[in-house]
């Protein structure tokens, strides 16, 4: 098996590890299983998501919240921001959406 290093942005990883620690998957589980469905079929997959589905107040506990608040903050303050345009464009992109 070979390893190889990939740049993250680290306020995405860090909220991306909140949610696949609760789902109980690794990073090295998640990278594994898209590449996969790459190869399968031979596209980018459209939609991942875990069985869970969002993050939300019923399934996590104050800390994970607070982690998970905590790493927004961090992304505002460091300007990983989106306008609503983007997500708007995005979501018509990705998704077919017609916003």
């Amino acid at each position: 098996m070979s390893s190889g290093l990939v740049a993250v942005d680290p306020g995405l990883q860090e909220q991306a590890e909140i949610v696949l620690n609760r789902v109980g998957v690794s990073m090295r589980e998640l990278v594994n299983m898209t590449l996969k469905q790459v190869i399968k079929e031979q596209d980018v997959p459209k939609e991942l998501k875990a069985s869970v589905g969002l993050p939300s107040l019923d399934n996590m506990t104050r800390e994970e919240f607070e982690e998970f608040i905590e790493a927004g903050l961090r992304d505002i303050r460091e300007g990983r921001v989106y306008s609503f345009e983007e997500v708007v464009e995005e979501l018509n992109r990705d998704y077919g959406y017609n916003f």
